[in-house]
């Protein structure tokens, strides 16, 4: 079922958002903005002063600021866990760096050895994932897992390194098969990452496949590759893993696209489900120009016909959701009769018509987050330059609806970009992106 709610479209008028304008169709597309190149010295340079000021700050929603060590860091990803969280972050003074905050402490700290700098590694860092406090991954491109591992929360880390094999076809392309732009933001996407049910169950996705971090037999583990895509319909056509979520071990699902890059970004969701049974794919379609016209045979098509489905998030047992195109959410549910997928359009707005101008026309909702309450929250950009989160609770039905947390700190709206929302609860929430971490512990 489809609920639309009319709230969001004040949205451009409060607090929120942080983005560019879509292109409009039939004008000249922009080449993709290119990713800050890392500074030769990235990484040995001193701190430049806090990025948020001294006094604690919050909004009247409770996001309060946090003090980042360096002034100009775009922080890309976060993990939280209770009484502390570690996000990865990029700058054009230091590099790519992975930092941890503390309740205790109240403050983010590096906690990185800057080999990820010093080997070549980090044109771009894509995501975190910890099973513990003293474990966690993260992807740095190019096609790079790298695993850091404590004795105790008091001790210095230890990192190790291990790159992806690439699959993807040999193309000659304007962009990095891991990072290709998105259909309808056209901010250049992450395809590489990391995540997994527990420290002894975790997988990687890279440009087209999906690794596992297993053993055969008496042999080391090592990432083997599991599931990859590559059955394109045309020599301009690709294929990209998105990300993945899961309940368990023996239920999870991978968001990939089907896309064809030169036809102005026509693209297809194609979703994975992995049970004991292996890998089965459910949802696929035909990709004719600028939309994703028609479901491939044999196959569902899932979700509006423009705008990849990322963000995934479980929803317990045989059900997931993810963001379509920045401004609806499609939930897939499992059932004896197979697979049924409903739609809640988040903005007021076409998910596919690239010439809307209307209020709140270049908000984009980047990130999902599913609380164990069952609260969904979203973070993305309203207004060019700023902020946005939204929340609802039963989002499906026609009594659901959605609104605003307010991100202001001081009266004007929250400036920053390529926010992401994660949490453990609905009382510890994080909000990150370009000079900003906000915290949020009250319901």
């Amino acid at each position: 079922m489809t609920f639309t709610s009319a709230l969001l479209l004040l949205v451009a008028a409060v607090d929120c958002g942080s983005g560019d304008a879509e292109p409009e169709l039939g004008e000249p597309e922009p080449e993709p903005e290119r990713r800050p190149d890392v500074l030769p010295d990235a990484g040995t340079t001193d701190a430049r002063g806090e990025a948020a000021p001294s006094g604690r700050s919050c909004s009247s929603a409770g996001w309060c600021a946090t003090s980042l060590p360096d002034a100009d860091l775009m922080l890309k990803s976060i993990w939280p866990l209770e009484g502390r969280a570690f996000a990865t972050a990029e700058s054009r003074t230091v590099g790519v760096k992975v930092l941890e905050w503390t309740d205790a402490e109240g403050k983010w700290r590096y906690i990185d050895d800057n080999s990820q700098n010093q080997t070549g590694l980090a044109r771009y860092v894509a995501n975190i994932w910890a099973p513990s406090e003293n474990e966690l991954y993260y992807a740095v491109a190019k096609g790079t897992i790298v695993h850091g591992t404590r004795p105790s929360s008091e001790m210095a880390w230890t990192w190790t390194s291990h790159a992806l094999e690439d699959h993807s076809p040999v193309r000659q392309r304007s962009y990095e098969p891991d990072s290709p732009p998105e259909a309808v933001s056209r901010a250049l996407y992450p395809t590489l990452g990391v995540w997994g049910t527990g420290a002894g169950d975790v997988y990687a996705w890279y440009t087209n496949t999906v690794y596992h971090w297993k053993s055969e037999g008496a042999a080391a583990p090592s990432w083997m590759p599991e599931y990859t895509a590559d059955d394109v319909s045309s020599s301009t056509e690709e294929l990209f893993a998105l990300g993945m979520t899961g309940a368990n071990r023996d239920d999870l699902w991978f968001s990939f696209v089907r896309t064809n890059m030169a036809r102005n970004q026509g693209a297809c969701p194609v979703i994975v489900r992995k049970t004991p049974s292996g890998y089965e794919r459910i949802s696929d379609g035909i990709v004719k120009g600028a939309r994703c016209s028609e479901a491939r045979p044999g196959f569902s098509m899932m979700g509006s016909a423009r705008g990849w489905l990322t963000s995934l998030q479980t929803l317990g047992d045989g059900q997931v959701a993810g963001i379509q195109g920045g401004r609806e959410l499609v939930k897939i549910s499992a059932g004896d009769g197979g697979y049924s997928v409903a739609t809640s359009k988040v903005l007021s707005l076409d998910p596919v018509d690239d010439r809307d101008r209307s209020p709140g026309a270049a908000s984009f909702f980047t990130s999902l987050y599913r609380a164990p309450e069952g609260r969904l929250w979203m973070g993305g950009i309203g207004m060019p330059g700023t902020g946005m989160v939204v929340s609802g609770d039963d989002v499906w039905s026609a009594g659901g609806s959605y609104a605003i947390s307010t991100l202001s700190l001081s009266g004007a709206p929250l400036k920053g970009s390529d926010f992401k929302i994660h949490g453990t609860a609905n009382a510890n929430l994080w909000l990150v992106g370009a000079h900003h971490a906000l915290h949020k512990t009250n319901p």
